[in-house]
Order: structure tokens, then sequence, then C-alpha cells
């Protein structure tokens, strides 16, 4: 009994630092190699003191795709287009002004909802326009690996476990 405690406690370590769910737009798909491309780029970049883990949907699902931004374990999520300004629309994803020039991105640029807080410290929504997303086709590392799509789009889901980190290698995947 104990060395499966141990076990299972010595597992605990390989949660990943950062998630990213590759979702295909309708009628597309997403080979393994661009998972395991974006994987290795990525790993490599991060280093051996970060542990990355990319899934792909191997077809659309837009109910497995609620679920993944409900669940909140992705730091990053590649969606489609018309999908990404619907999560938007539901304060959903993270604003990026911050990181990025939006008006180097403008089809990331869309009107959304954000949680601002009121004279009472509660949360209140406030529809604003604001960079919600990049567009993997205008990023370098889906163009180096041949699948820089027009139509999916990389969030920031704002429950993203580590938006800080996200933010960090969302800017190297674009440089």
């Amino acid at each position: 009994m104990m060395l499966v405690t141990m076990g299972l406690l010595a597992g605990c370590g390989d949660e990943a630092d950062l998630t990213i769910l590759l979702m295909p737009g309708q009628q597309q798909v997403i080979p393994q190699e661009v998972t395991d491309q974006v994987k290795a780029q990525l790993q490599q970049q991060l280093g051996s003191e970060k542990k990355v883990e990319v899934n792909a949907s191997a077809m659309y699902s837009l109910q497995k795709l609620i679920a993944e931004l409900a669940v909140g374990a992705n730091d990053m999520m590649v969606v489609p287009e018309e999908d990404m300004k619907n999560f938007a629309k539901n304060s959903g994803t993270t604003p990026l002004e911050d990181t990025f020039d939006k008006e180097k991105y403008k089809r990331g640029f869309v009107e959304g909802t954000v949680l601002v807080p009121d004279a009472s410290g509660k949360d209140q929504e406030k529809k604003e326009e604001h960079l919600y997303a990049i567009p993997i086709h205008d990023m370098k590392m889906f163009k180096s690996i041949g699948f820089a799509l027009e139509n999916l789009f990389v969030i920031i889901p704002s429950n993203a476990p580590h938006p800080e980190l996200a933010k960090q290698v969302l800017k190297s995947m674009v440089e």
C-alpha cells in the first residue's frame, strides 16, 4: 500500500505547465504530425524545466470545445473564427493588447465581454472591443510547419491556469 501511495505522489509532478488544445474547423483535420511539431517546438523553447501538453481533436465538435473551455484546463486554444468571436462575446477569452499590437492582428480585434468591478467590487459585464485572438495564419510557428490556415485563431481562455506563461509562449509562436 505504501508503494502505491508513493507512486501516486511521484506521478503528481507530471502535470503540464502549459496545455494547448487544437480544434479544427468543420471539414478540417489537424494531422498528428502538426500536433507533434507544435509540442516539439514549444518544448524546445521552454526547455526541460517546463512541460508542454498539446492535444488535438480529431474532428470539429462544438460540444467538446465548450466543455474544454468550461473545464478551464487549457492555457491556449486554437479555434475556428466563429467560435473565437462567440467566446469573446461571452467573456471566455483574455484580451491581448498588453502583449500584442491590435493593428497588426486586426482579425482578432472583435467586440467581446469583459468583467469590470463596479464601485462595490462586484464584477459587471461590459461590452468592449479588444484583441482577443491571434490568427494562426499570421504566426511564424504555424507557417514553419505548413499549417497556417486562414480560419483558425489562438485564444487564451479567461480561465486559463497560466495566462502569463501563455502570453509569453504565444509571443514566441508569433515571432
